[in-house]
């Protein structure tokens, strides 16, 4: 079954936009570049790395249907700060499998505060605020008996998931962590199994971040068909 998909902006609207969105995720990516360099990846292999080109292409995408979804502008405004924060974290994390706290943290804040802003009362607030350190302690708890003997979630990761709901709350949180995991396993799956190195979590938990992000801002109505 077919579905009409109406979009009031003209070519002429559509093509600046995007090259307008493009660039500022260039831009972004130059303090990911710079931390980069600091850690000892080359600047040469940076340009050839094929991750951060497709991060780049991927938040335009994100950010172009966030503008023309239906909500309300502040959440369009907060929506883009949101996904410039997972543009920095996953390039980081897919370019050097390292995702710093300083990231992470600074996300949870900014969530925090786009909880503060737009929280209808005080209540909605404090309990924002009480899920995020819920969530925090759950993943201090998760860190300190799965990475016991050796790391097998890094703690940016953790972090990452933490800092969602500070954005949207523990289900908000939970279901991207689940969408993550869920695209890392296949792909770690599809992988030639020689290769004993794992990759990294994070990318895949802001593409997931993304997409649920889309799925709030434009919430349709599913329907599965028996």
């Amino acid at each position: 079954m077919r579905s009409i998909i109406t979009v009031g902006l003209g070519v002429e609207i559509i093509i600046p936009a995007l090259l307008c969105i493009w660039l500022f995720g260039k831009c972004l990516l130059f303090r990911v570049v710079y931390f980069l360099e600091n850690v000892g990846i080359p600047k040469e292999e940076l340009r050839k790395s094929n991750s951060l080109t497709a991060a780049v292409w991927l938040f335009t995408l994100f950010c172009f249907l966030a503008v023309l979804s239906p909500s309300q502008l502040p959440e369009k405004i907060w929506s883009l700060f949101f996904l410039s924060f997972l543009l920095q974290a996953g390039t980081t994390d897919a370019a050097s499998g390292y995702l710093p706290l300083t990231f992470t943290r600074r996300f949870m804040l900014a969530g925090l505060l786009a909880s503060g802003l737009s929280a209808i009362s005080t209540e909605i607030l404090l309990n924002r605020m009480l899920e995020t350190a819920g969530m925090g302690l759950l993943m201090i708890t998760t860190h300190k008996v799965i990475n016991r003997k050796a790391e097998k979630i890094g703690r940016g990761d953790l972090w990452l998931i933490a800092a969602f709901s500070a954005w949207g709350g523990i289900q908000y949180a939970a279901t991207i962590a689940a969408g993550g995991l869920v695209a890392f396993t296949c792909w770690h799956i599809s992988r030639n199994t020689s290769e004993k190195k794992e990759g990294p979590l994070g990318p895949w938990l802001c593409v997931s971040g993304g997409l649920v992000l889309l799925e709030k801002l434009y919430n349709p109505i599913w329907i599965i068909a028996s």
